[in-house]
């Protein structure tokens, strides 16, 4: 976890849930059914408070040391294992991927012991795939461009910004930029072999104490860092999700602090980047009550969708229809709090929406939603 994000969290009273979903990949799937995940299968049912990143937020929050490490502690007792997954991409009904991290011993803690973790769906059944690690690595997004072309992003053990990539025999590590004394990927988006894009932030002093969004892109060859907006960089900007349609229409979506910044009365608001074929730029958020975004997906360049919880922890679904975002009524399947984390879309008539409903800190439950083109509605989803 990096602790100065889940600091920003905490400060907002946005703690989030990332719930690990073991279901089938078919998009246009009536009910969802649990598939059998072997060892490595995530516990759907699990409560665990998290960061934009996925990551366990802590009750007592220490700051990085110089090289970027951060503590890693757990809301209350010790769990002595525990596997997640982050992300997920399809490419077809028989292979798919979601990847996440194991931890062995001392989860939830400074001292946890912990690895990436990757699984491959064939079509019936979900097995574990060998993957790298650069110390303790976390993975929180993957995405398929081809069946050898596959990126997953994340956070390495150093505290800084680690992809992984397959070419369809093995995974293996590929040098990004280190920027900064830490840095995190929180999502990754693939639109062809010389076309990715991989988002999340950067800490530019070894304090932490301020924030800068962190866009990388591959060009086939090697990542590098593209500039990015950064309003106000005492706000803490951050990116969360990235997604793209085409080498002239990408978006990153993620949080940002417009006033209060860091006293405790935070005001938060959504933070809309739009990559245009040039250059990233801000697009204006329909409303300060949607503070907090963790996923997005776009269909085409005139439909995509930006999801996540508002103030009250209700659930919070963004439209962009070509021209402006704007708020869609969605459902919360659980009153007390629904926290969405990731959607996927395949056209401007079908697209879903995934979290978590239940109250913060407390035994929760799987959500997923369902778009058909006129209406958000709650799909019964796996509660193992």
């Amino acid at each position: 976890m990096r602790t100065h994000h889940a600091r920003i969290l905490l400060a907002g009273s946005a703690a989030v849930l990332a719930t690990a979903l073991g279901a089938a990949p078919a998009l246009a799937a009536a009910t969802w059914t649990i598939r059998p995940g072997g060892e490595t299968a995530a516990k759907s049912g699990r409560a665990i408070l998290r960061d934009a990143q996925g990551r366990v937020i802590t009750r007592a929050v220490r700051r990085p040391s110089g090289h970027g490490s951060a503590a890693r502690v757990r809301r209350s007792g010790q769990i002595d294992q525990f596997n997640e997954f982050n992300g997920v991409a399809a490419l077809s009904a028989t292979d798919a991927w979601a990847v996440g991290n194991a931890c062995k011993s001392g989860c939830g803690l400074i001292e946890a012991a912990g690895s990436t973790l990757i699984a491959r769906w064939n079509g019936t059944r979900w097995t574990r795939v060998s993957s790298p690690n650069k110390g303790n690595s976390f993975l929180a997004g993957v995405a398929a461009a081809s069946s050898s072309d596959i990126w997953a992003a994340g956070t390495s053990g150093g505290g800084n910004a680690f992809t992984l990539h397959w070419n369809g025999t093995a995974w293996s590590i590929v040098p990004s930029p280190a920027k900064g004394p830490a840095s995190s990927l929180a999502g990754v988006a693939a639109v062809s072999g010389s076309d990715a894009w991989a988002a999340g932030y950067y800490c530019p002093s070894s304090s932490c104490s301020t924030f800068r969004t962190l866009i990388l892109h591959w060009n086939g060859t090697a990542w590098t860092q593209v500039p990015s907006p950064n309003p106000d960089p005492s706000g803490f900007p951050a990116l969360s999700a990235v997604t793209a349609t085409s080498g002239t229409d990408a978006w990153a979506v993620g949080t940002r602090c417009i006033s209060g910044c860091g006293t405790g009365a935070n005001v938060f608001q959504a933070l809309l980047l739009h990559w245009n074929g040039n250059t990233w730029s801000q697009v204006p958020s329909p409303s300060t009550n949607v503070p907090f975004l963790f996923g997005a997906a776009a269909a085409s360049r005139t439909s995509a969708w930006a999801v996540g919880t508002d103030i009250h922890f209700k659930s919070v679904i963004l439209h962009w229809n070509g021209t402006k975002w704007s708020t869609v009524p969605s459902p919360n399947p659980v009153p007390v709090a629904t926290l969405l984390r990731g959607a996927a879309a395949t056209s401007p008539s079908d697209a879903w929406a995934v979290g978590y409903g239940g109250p913060l800190g407390g035994a929760g439950s799987t959500v997923i939603l369902h778009w058909n083109g006129t209406a958000w509605s709650a799909v019964k989803s796996p509660n193992p």
